[in-house]
């Protein structure tokens, strides 16, 4: 089970109700709300069986720079706002499994 999550709040929940079921929450890069900010919860930190790495956006980080600097779409960026045209949970799904995948196949 993969879920989306700023605070962890959703990933505790859904560990709660999917008990036995190994659950990934995907949160933010450290840094994106805030500077120096991280923005899971402590509250939250006995949900987390393990941080596997904190990464940037699938579907944006680099290139999103890029069209901040240049006013140019790239590849990615272009996917994420097609995606956007069926919902931003549709976007979001696409690109935490993505993130997920990232960090599993980082880790075997």
């Amino acid at each position: 089970m993969v879920v989306a999550t700023t605070s962890d709040k959703t990933g505790a929940e859904a560990a709660k109700a999917f008990k036995g079921r190994n659950v990934i929450a995907v949160t933010h890069c450290y840094g994106f709300a805030a500077h120096g900010k991280f923005e899971l919860k402590e509250e939250y930190k006995r949900f987390w069986l393990m941080v596997l790495k904190f990464i940037q956006h699938a579907l944006s980080s680099a290139e999103r720079a890029i069209y901040k600097r240049f006013g140019t779409l790239e590849s990615l960026e272009l996917i994420s706002n097609t995606l956007r045209l069926m919902g931003e949970g549709t976007k979001a799904c696409v690109e935490i499994t993505f993130m997920a995948t990232e960090c599993w196949v980082n880790l075997h």
